[in-house]
């Protein structure tokens, strides 16, 4: 019996887990879209924020490292 029960639960744990954080997926999608809205506009945000702040750097003549560089490629990706 001790056995079935084990079985059942693995069972449980690889298929009813999965299917609930998909199930929560749909069902709190509005919230997840907000969340991803938020976190896009404050990517801007920092964004426009070192742009400015690139520009600044580079009108009093010095240099951007290639890291700030590299990370402001990547965001317009």
């Amino acid at each position: 019996m001790e056995i079935l029960i084990s079985v059942v639960a693995k069972i449980a744990e690889y298929t009813v887990v999965p299917i609930g954080r998909q199930a929560s997926y749909l069902i709190f999608y509005k919230g997840n879209f907000k969340t991803l809205k938020d976190h896009v506009e404050d990517l801007e945000a920092a964004r426009a924020r070192m742009i400015h702040s690139v520009e600044r750097e580079r009108g009093n003549g010095k240099e951007i490292e290639k890291d700030v560089l590299n990370w402001l490629e990547k965001v317009n990706e």
